[in-house]
């Protein structure tokens, strides 16, 4: 019995050892490994830095370079660009005007009356000097005895106190009020009622006196391309309005006086 324990004692030793170094042998194996893997990481790590490198050199010679003619290409893209959306604006803005200035003159061409007037004892013919060598058939006989146009200067003055008279002129559509002020640039650019309006308004120049019209007197407006203003009065240019001596007539009336002048 004795001897038999005596054998167990020495295997259950011998059994530990064989046990401790095969798990030393497991740790060694296990760090190799770790190292192994480690190494293959910074591997793969530089390869895919070495890569991106070289996709971003390649990248890089790819893009286009700019010369010259390119940079002078672009340059007048963006001025024409500029250009469009400027010109683009003032298309809006002139049609914008445009819409504004049709509603006024319907506004005020139904607001306010135009009375025919025939001659009367106020009425007085200033005969040309060559009155006499006048044939007798010429249209100036029929001019004279037209009739004349009389407005109600003080209620258009009441809307705006630069009314100074209307003028309305056969064969266009120039049939307005016109005004005055102190200078010949207001009313270039703004409106009857006196807003910004690209569009103007007819006025009269402020050299000229209303109260006194002599034969050189200047009335200013726009030649609308929308024939407002006096955009219609290209039409004395065409044959079929000079064909028409009827068309050869002005109309004026003021707050002192009711005028008829004859185109030359």
């Amino acid at each position: 019995m004795e001897k038999k324990e005596t054998k167990k004692n020495k295997t259950k030793p011998t059994q530990e050892k064989t046990k401790k170094t095969s798990s030393k042998l497991n740790v060694t194996k296990t760090s190799i490994d770790n190292k192994k893997k480690v190494t293959r990481d910074k591997k793969e790590t530089k390869k895919k830095i070495e890569e991106n490198k070289k996709e971003k050199q390649v990248k890089k010679e790819d893009k286009p370079k700019l010369n010259k003619k390119s940079i002078i290409l672009y340059i007048i893209i963006g001025i024409l660009s500029i250009i469009l959306i400027y010109s683009l604006i003032n298309i809006i803005i002139w049609f914008k005007d445009n819409n504004n200035t049709n509603k006024t003159i319907k506004k005020l061409q139904d607001q306010v009356e135009i009375k025919e007037v025939g001659d009367n004892e106020n009425t007085e013919i200033i005969e040309p000097e060559d009155a006499e060598t006048i044939d007798e058939f010429n249209p100036y006989w029929d001019y004279i005895g037209m009739n004349l146009i009389d407005v109600n200067i003080g209620e258009l003055k009441s809307i705006n106190s630069d009314v100074v008279g209307w003028i309305q002129v056969n064969g266009t559509n120039i049939n307005y009020p016109f005004v005055q002020t102190t200078d010949n640039s207001f009313y270039l650019t703004h409106s009857f009622y006196k807003n910004n309006n690209t569009a103007g308004w007819v006025f009269l120049d402020y050299r000229n006196n209303i109260n006194e019209i002599n034969r050189n007197n200047i009335i200013y407006a726009h030649a609308r391309l929308n024939n407002t203003m006096f955009g219609t009065l290209r039409n004395i240019l065409e044959t079929s309005w000079v064909n028409n001596p009827n068309n050869y007539v002005i109309k004026m009336s003021t707050e002192y006086e009711n005028t008829l002048w004859q185109v030359f």
